[in-house]
């Protein structure tokens, strides 16, 4: 992941919450002739719960590569003098530390997600559309160029309507471990004190979430 400055440690935390429920499925197979035999499926990994005091978000178990690795701290993007431009408190990142950045301490993903705290309310598609600004030029600095964005609207898991919206980013200063293009994908939906969103940005690459696991995690979202 490019560009991504050192994990800062706050007072504003968001933790993560191992969600235990361990559930089975009882099939019964049969054949002609045969007695009826019962077998029990294994159990499908819980999902973590992503959770701040206005919203929640599930991601994908750590046996996924999904972990929360500072609940306490801030990723951001940062400008040319280190200076924080956009950020996320105690995200979830995919594949934490897989690639080795040398003398540098910026931490390297595939992915992340995270829950921005609420802005007033100027209604789910304009405040969209000022994170994707914001988010899209901390990304892209100086050198990196956003190629297309795509916006709809949805409908949420818990049936609550929100904006949504999908932003390719070329990059250009790069390193080992930056690809070549990012997604940035973006849900706003209202909360009682304001429009909440989940920001989640993934690499481009064969390694990374793919769109059913992008899709699952941004329709997730629920205002508390």
């Amino acid at each position: 992941m490019a560009r991504v400055a050192t994990t800062l440690t706050t007072l504003l935390g968001i933790v993560a919450t191992l969600v235990v429920t361990i559930s089975s499925a009882v099939v019964l197979l049969a054949h002609l002739g045969e007695p009826a035999r019962e077998t029990t499926a294994e159990p499908q990994p819980t999902w973590q719960v992503l959770r701040s005091s206005y919203a929640e978000v599930r991601v994908p178990p750590v046996s996924r590569g999904w972990s929360v690795p500072d609940p306490d701290g801030v990723l951001f993007y940062a400008d040319r003098r280190g200076e924080p431009v956009v950020g996320v408190e105690g995200p979830a990142v995919l594949d934490d530390g897989y690639c080795e950045r040398g003398d540098t301490d910026a931490p390297s993903h595939r992915a992340f997600v995270g829950i921005t705290p609420p802005v007033p309310d100027p209604g789910p598609r304009a405040a969209d559309r000022r994170l994707q600004a914001a988010w899209t030029a901390g990304i892209a600095g100086t050198t990196g160029e956003p190629l297309t964005t795509r916006r709809t609207t949805v409908r949420l898991a818990d049936g609550s309507p929100a904006a949504a919206s999908r932003t390719t980013i070329r990059l250009h200063d790069r390193d080992p471990c930056t690809p070549s293009h990012v997604e940035l994908h973006l849900v706003s939906t209202r909360t009682g004190d304001g429009v909440v969103s989940t920001v989640l940005v993934r690499d481009l690459g064969p390694r990374s979430a793919t769109d059913e696991t992008v899709r699952r995690i941004l329709m997730s979202l629920r205002a508390l």
